[in-house]
């Protein structure tokens, strides 16, 4: 068969589709069959999620707050964040799952600004934590498998329109590609037109210049 426009046959491509639907349904069980150990054990958040939150408590140790209220809290940072900023201070709002840092609202997940501000009001942090990281959730998604492929023997027959690469669109090996853009009007626009690299006159260049000897004195 012709190769396509990147230069691939249709049935080098054909070959491409069952490995790929392969590789995934087996990625697929895989995270399945791992979510379901994790909920075997006893863990409520996914692995991610924990190693998040334990970077986030490490941080929140070096943190100084200021209360303001029972839900606004002004958070301190004592240590060098390691994320390519300088220290600062973050405002948190607990009811408004809300944080200066961004984190808390673009993660779903209490940040260490956060972490150390129920520290400081002795409230449970887990509760910011959004139920999509449970393990049980995890393990939902994984529900739905990927069907098994029978072989081509017990495949319907396909009754449908038939589609062909065009050979116009074919990429050529050797070469550079080439242009298949209309030109207008804007291609000669500000066209400039080649003059001799001596005399400065058109319809020559410097190597058949008539003037090159140049008039006699």
């Amino acid at each position: 068969m012709a190769p396509n426009s990147r230069g691939k046959s249709v049935s080098h491509m054909l070959l491409e589709v069952p490995v790929t639907y392969s590789k995934t349904a087996t990625l697929f069980g895989t995270r399945g069959m791992d979510a379901m150990a994790v909920l075997a054990s006893g863990q409520v958040y996914s692995v991610p999620c924990q190693k998040r939150l334990t970077d986030a408590m490490t941080k929140a140790h070096s943190h100084v707050v200021t209360r303001h209220d029972r839900q606004r809290f002004a958070v301190k940072e004592t240590e060098d964040p390691r994320e390519g900023r300088p220290k600062d201070t973050f405002k948190v709002h607990l009811e408004e799952k809300w944080c200066d840092c961004g984190k808390f609202q673009a993660l779903h997940l209490p940040c260490s600004h956060v972490i150390a501000a129920c520290f400081h009001a002795h409230l449970d942090y887990q509760v910011y934590i959004d139920d999509v990281f449970k393990v049980a959730n995890v393990c939902r998604v994984y529900e739905n498998t990927f069907q098994v492929v029978q072989g081509q023997m017990y495949w319907p027959t396909y009754e449908g329109p038939k589609l062909f690469p065009r050979p116009d669109m074919k990429r050529v090996k050797k070469g550079r590609p080439k242009k298949n853009r209309i030109r207008t009007e804007m291609d000669e626009f500000g066209k400039k037109e080649r003059l001799c690299g001596l005399c400065r006159m058109p319809d020559h260049n410097r190597n058949n210049c008539p003037n090159v000897a140049g008039p006699s004195s």
